[in-house]
């Protein structure tokens, strides 16, 4: 369907939540006015993504990422970037953006499996296997095994997909 009117009621969203509020906030009142704001850039983001807007897209999510002080609640909002410019086919963004989250949110798994799929995009499957190996420490969970195994298959060693779907299938 037709996202328009979404997006411009989602960015005039993002505005006023944006605004400074009028006399003294408190801090429990800034802090949910700037939770407010996230939650909207994460929305609008989404609208931009699925309109196909991806340069859009990311720079919300890379907004998001920047007003965001946990770390906690910004890795996802990295992760979502680092999909947004895979879904635009952008590699070398992709891959800057992955490389900058790493440092930033070092240990954190949802980026290493991001940069683990932006690595097996980039046809570089040995290394994809190693970092995704690497996010897991040796514990694996039914999404990695799926990755692990769609990193296979895109690396068309199809003798090493069935193991690790059976594994998967084990775990769920």
């Amino acid at each position: 369907g037709n996202l328009a009117p979404a997006i411009a009621e989602m960015k005039s969203m993002v505005e006023e939540a944006g605004r400074p509020i009028r006399g003294t906030a408190s801090p429990q009142e800034t802090a949910g006015r700037r939770q407010l704001m996230l939650q909207f850039l994460d929305q609008l983001a989404l609208l931009y993504r699925e309109n196909q807007q991806f340069t859009e897209a990311a720079d919300t999510f890379r907004k998001g990422v920047e007003v965001d002080s946990d770390p906690e609640k910004a890795a996802p909002r990295a992760a979502e970037l680092i999909q947004t410019l895979r879904e635009a086919k952008d590699s070398a963004g992709a891959i800057r953006e992955s490389q900058a989250a790493l440092k930033k949110y070092p240990g954190n798994q949802i980026i290493q499996m991001e940069y683990s799929a932006v690595l097996a995009d980039a046809g570089k499957y040995d290394e994809a296997v190693n970092q995704l190996k690497a996010a897991v420490g040796g514990k694996p969970t039914v999404r990695t095994d799926l990755q692990l195994a769609n990193i296979y298959e895109l690396a068309k060693r199809y003798a090493d997909v069935a193991p690790v779907l059976d594994d998967a299938e084990k775990l769920a």
